[in-house]
């Protein structure tokens, strides 16, 4: 990304902002209705606020968003099984 344009460069960032609020948000409220269930003690992932200054922060970042993503598909998925089996 440090190869795009600045303007072009802030507004895909902007938007990547906007979409990983709207997760965080999605997932803060997912996570207390599963957790019991599939996640035991495990403390729900927190925001790792800050900026993103290269590339390899901005991988970072969307790593992390896509691991915390699996788990909660993978809790889904496990809860709509047992849903499934106790019919």
């Amino acid at each position: 990304m440090q190869t795009v344009a600045p303007g072009t460069r802030e507004k895909w960032l902007d938007m990547l902002h906007e979409h990983a609020a709207a997760f965080e948000r999605e997932t803060t409220a997912l996570r207390p209705e599963i957790q019991p269930m599939f996640f035991g003690g495990a403390s729900a992932p927190g925001a790792e606020g800050g900026s993103i200054n290269s590339d390899a922060e901005l991988a970072g970042a969307v790593e992390r968003v896509h691991k915390i993503a699996l788990a909660n598909n993978n809790a889904v998925v496990r809860l709509l099984r047992c849903l499934h089996t106790a019919q």
